[in-house]
């Protein structure tokens, strides 16, 4: 009769999530919130104010758009491109929140494990 000397189940205990800093809802909430009163803060409340507001970045990035568009897809790409173009100021700044907010975390994780390291290191010299 076979006896089984190895106790370990094959399901894997190790959950990386438990080591590293996953991305969860509650960071996505913050980010639009950071979103949401950062265009406040502009002035943006609607879409009407979003267009009154930022009138210049709009119609730069709708033209980049359409042009781009248009050379590389015809004229449904000019479309496409110009619409695309007239949210790009919205991207561009829920990008640039989102990029920030993931870098303050990373540093943050750094700046942990930065000073664990140093304590151990500190400890092991005395």
């Amino acid at each position: 009769m076979y006896r089984k000397t190895y106790s370990r189940s094959s399901k894997a205990k190790f959950r990386a999530g438990d080591y590293v800093p996953l991305w969860t809802p509650q960071q996505t909430n913050t980010c639009n919130l950071i979103f949401k009163e950062l265009l406040e803060k502009v002035g943006v409340r609607d879409v009407k104010s979003y267009f009154d507001k930022l009138m210049v970045p709009i119609v730069i990035c709708t033209v980049i758009g359409a042009v781009w568009g248009a050379y590389s897809s015809g004229i449904w790409g000019f479309f496409w491109g110009a619409a695309l173009g007239a949210t790009a100021p919205a991207w561009i700044v829920w990008l640039g929140v989102v990029v920030g907010y993931a870098l303050v975390i990373a540093g943050v994780y750094l700046a942990a494990w930065l000073a664990v390291i140093y304590l151990f290191f500190w400890a092991l010299s005395r």
